[in-house]
């Protein structure tokens, strides 16, 4: 993926500034695969995570720094993360509709997609979402040698179910173990792509834009022309201002 250019980087934050977190990401994959390949709300979510991770490295590097708060005494949790280790679990996409047997059970299934997940976001209900993943997702289900209905399986079966769809699309929901060093408690987490990567390229737009307006105002040059300078010219330029 080659590294897009401070104006491209600039007009994507802009364009995703103002939506909520689930159109920032349609708007970061719609980005991260420009270059080509299936439509980004086709690709199951692990790959689409894939996608984001990939933009994470050729935008910012590899380094992904995590935090949180210990909830047992509210000490701050941080965690580093290398992107591409991350990239090394991805696997190679199916070649066509995977199968799931579990004694009579038999099934047919493909992985959940980025539309998938769109479809169901508005459902308050965890089980009528669940329940419809399952229908959007299961293409054959069979008790025996008899065809049923997947919503007629038993919780355990589709449970089961569930944790093959993650085994065989494990950067869907990466999963960490923070550890405080003060009390000890531990607490699980999960990375959400996105969200690194939105807080990245924000934190570094209203920086930038910062130094665009300093270097403007004192003289006169565009925001194109700023922008495109390398970070130690403005450096320098910001430095005299300061004087």
């Amino acid at each position: 993926m080659s590294l897009a250019s401070g104006i491209e980087w600039l007009q994507l934050w802009e364009r995703a500034v103002p939506w909520a977190p689930h159109r920032r990401r349609r708007e970061l994959l719609a980005w991260a695969g420009a270059q080509g390949g299936p439509p980004p709300a086709q690709l199951p979510v692990g790959r689409a995570n894939a996608l984001l991770l990939r933009l994470h490295v050729a935008m910012f590097g590899p380094r992904i720094d995590c935090s949180a708060t210990c909830p047992a005494c509210a000490e701050a949790l941080e965690l580093e993360i290398d992107a591409g280790d991350l990239l090394g679990w991805e696997p190679p996409p199916l070649a066509g509709p995977a199968l799931f047997q579990d004694a009579e059970w038999g099934m047919s299934f493909r992985l959940p997609t980025e539309l998938d997940v769109e479809v169901t976001r508005n459902e308050r209900d965890p089980r009528v979402a669940r329940n419809l993943l399952l229908q959007r997702c299961v293409s054959e289900c069979r008790r025996g040698a008899e065809p049923v209905d997947i919503l007629l399986a038993p919780p355990e079966v589709t449970t089961r179910l569930g944790a093959r769809m993650e085994e065989l699309d494990p950067l869907a929901v990466i999963d960490f173990e923070l550890r405080c060093r003060g009390c000890g408690h531990g607490r699980s987490s999960s990375l959400e792509v996105d969200s690194i990567l939105w807080a990245r390229l924000d934190a570094w737009a209203r920086r930038m834009l910062d130094e665009v307006h300093e270097l403007a105002r004192v003289y006169g040059w565009t925001e194109r022309d700023i922008v495109a300078m390398s970070p130690w010219k403005r450096l320098v330029y910001l430095d005299l201002v300061a004087r």
